[in-house]
């Protein structure tokens, strides 16, 4: 696929206590994947949703 046809956004927030990164992606054959990370002094969570090819 073309560049251009790729949507990537990321999203980052953090204070003291936490650091707050939430990405999504698409493309012509994948239709959305997303994924949260907080990321805390001792401790990380991480969090992948909704990956899907479309058809074709």
């Amino acid at each position: 696929p073309h560049p251009s046809q790729e949507k990537f956004r990321l999203i980052r927030a953090n204070d003291d206590a936490a650091v707050l990164d939430a990405l999504s992606f698409t493309a012509p054959k994948i239709r959305l994947l997303r994924s949260l990370t907080v990321e805390k002094k001792n401790s990380v969570q991480f969090m992948t949703e909704g990956t899907r090819e479309c058809p074709g």
